[in-house]
């Protein structure tokens, strides 16, 4: 049985309530002054009559905006071979999921493309999944794409897992850039094959990547910047591989989640009005972020202290961190003064505006994907660089994974 619908009246003459309406739902739910977020309908008073009431109530409880089935494919096949190897690993370039397993189709959530590394003999499946590309622009005043975003090996149960964890995690770095407004995209790369073999297998990955020009990626769960990436990918992918992150002065970017992780806690407490000394704080993996953020958190009610402050690098950071502190402080205070759950406002606002912020088009990006799988497919080698070089990347960065410095 349905839920009863529960009221939620805003006051058209609050700055606030239009804040938080516009914020959330857009402006053509403002324009039509209600919006329906699973079982609460939010209105402005006095706009609705109780007929309109009534009849919003009685319809089915619609789709939250990530579960929104994915529009028809229009122009072009939803898939297609991009690249093949010479030692056997072969990329396929998905732009809709309908080219996906029935079961990981609900998990595309209007991402841009998913790339398919594949190789049988190495016994390797890559899945690379791109939400929206990021645009820099290059000496040359020409503007170029790249996905930036982290490499994963776990041991994934099936494909389906992995496909469905790419994709759930490149738009979950989309979501969270959106938060400090970070100008970039975002990709997660899942892979999954025999972790003992990793390490020509990371190579293979990162030759094709580099061949690519469109990834730009660091080490995730299951493996590590030092072991696994500098050894067997820096040398044969020198412009896709960020060992040291790309913030100022070599960050790295497990920093900076692990920082701003610690901000959203303390946020979250700040709403409650307990010290996080008097709340219990679960921490789901303790690699280079959870450590972190652990000893962040234990600082300020146990025993445990952080040996090394780091005060250059948090200084560095101050700006991006209390911009994630403010963020959790409003979307909790949102749920509480407008009876949502928390994620509810925040899918809608990242999503929505991860969309909005989106600097090329889908249009463009298969565009320019397009012509990169004609260069690969004309077996002329100076033709293809030159074509990945003017649209990628490839054409802004050098050398060990750093940025190419501006004369």
């Amino acid at each position: 049985m349905e839920d009863q619908v529960g009221i939620v009246e805003l006051d058209k003459n609050s700055a606030r309530d239009k804040e938080f309406f516009i914020e959330t739902f857009g402006l053509d739910a403002f324009k039509q002054k209600w919006a329906r977020a699973g079982n609460r309908l939010l209105f402005f008073k006095d706009c609705l009559s109780e007929g309109q009431i009534d009849e919003i109530k009685s319809k089915p409880k619609p789709h939250s905006i990530l579960e929104r089935p994915a529009k028809p494919l229009t122009g072009g096949d939803a898939k297609r071979q991009f690249l093949k190897m010479e030692d056997g690993t072969t990329v396929t370039w998905i732009r809709h999921p309908s080219a996906l397993p029935e079961v990981c189709r609900p998990y595309w959530r209007d991402h841009t493309h998913l790339f398919v590394l594949e190789n049988e003999q190495m016994d390797f499946t890559a899945y690379t999944s791109i939400f929206s590309y990021g645009s820099l622009e290059g000496a040359d005043r020409k503007y170029r794409i790249f996905g930036p975003g982290g490499i994963r090996w776990i041991d994934y149960p099936d494909h389906e897992a992995a496909i469905c964890d790419a994709l759930d995690m490149s738009l979950a770095v989309a979501m969270k850039i959106e938060v400090v407004k970070t100008p970039c995209a975002g990709n997660k790369i899942a892979v999954m094959g025999d972790y003992s073999k990793r390490g020509p297998a990371l190579a293979s990955i990162f030759k094709a990547y580099e061949r690519m020009g469109l990834v730009m990626t660091s080490a995730d769960l299951g493996l590590t910047v030092e072991e696994d990436l500098k050894r067997n990918a820096l040398p044969v992918a020198p412009r896709c591989l960020i060992p040291l992150g790309v913030y100022e002065k070599g960050v790295p970017t497990s920093i900076v989640a692990a920082d701003g992780s610690f901000a959203g806690v303390q946020a979250m407490a700040e709403v409650l009005g307990q010290p996080l000394s008097e709340l219990s704080v679960s921490v789901q993996g303790i690699g280079e972020v959870g450590e972190r953020a652990s000893g962040q958190m234990l600082e300020k009610g146990a025993s445990l202290i952080i040996t090394e402050a780091d005060a250059e690098t948090r200084r560095a950071l101050e700006e991006k961190i209390q911009k994630i502190h403010d963020y959790v402080v409003k979307i909790m205070t949102w749920a509480s003064e407008y009876d949502l759950p928390p994620q509810v406002i925040s899918d809608s606002i990242l999503f929505s505006s991860t969309k909005r912020r989106r600097i090329m088009t889908r249009e463009k990006a298969d565009y320019i994907v397009g012509k990169l799988a004609d260069a690969f497919a004309q077996d002329d080698a100076a033709f293809e660089e030159d074509t990945v070089n003017y649209w990628t990347k490839n054409g802004l960065f050098k050398g060990a994974g750093c940025f190419e410095k501006k004369v």
